[in-house]
């Protein structure tokens, strides 16, 4: 299972944190999770994670079709959305809103993910100055 892997891997980074006497600093993400509920799995790991002091980040990827698809086909997920824009022109509004609402989710969450993984860098600015900027080629975090 994931979640033992993950055990694994943390005791991995404590360990070597001890041999170079310093904290490597870490924290789970959990990927793939249902977007409408918390599954008993799900609970049950986090409460593991809770009583072994692992420290797992707030935010979660969720299980999203427009994920998939940044690996299938290779697309960012800037250019998911500006694909499917053009494929909906025309189209009613409530087509158009089943079509890129998901997508608009998708990277809402990246941009989650990201910003609390900034956020927890060490010497970085305070969490105010930074901003997560969309490019020609995606998002970036810039001061």
């Amino acid at each position: 299972m994931e979640a033992r892997q993950a055990a694994r891997a943390v005791q991995l980074v404590r360990n070597t944190g001890r041999m170079m006497n310093r904290n490597v600093g870490h924290a789970l993400l959990f990927t793939k999770v249902n977007a409408a509920i918390q599954t008993n799995d799900e609970k049950d790991v986090r409460k593991e994670t809770e009583a072994n002091d692992i420290p797992v980040l707030r935010s979660a990827i969720v299980r999203r079709a427009a994920y998939t698809r940044i690996f299938r086909d290779g697309y960012l997920l800037s250019e998911l959305l500006e694909q499917a824009r053009e494929d909906v022109k025309g189209s009613t509004a409530s087509a158009q809103e089943r079509i890129l609402k998901p997508l608009e989710a998708a990277i809402q969450n990246a941009r989650e993910y990201t910003q609390e993984v900034v956020n927890q860098l060490p010497n970085r600015k305070p969490p105010h100055e930074l901003r997560i900027r969309q490019n020609p080629r995606g998002y970036s975090a810039v001061a």
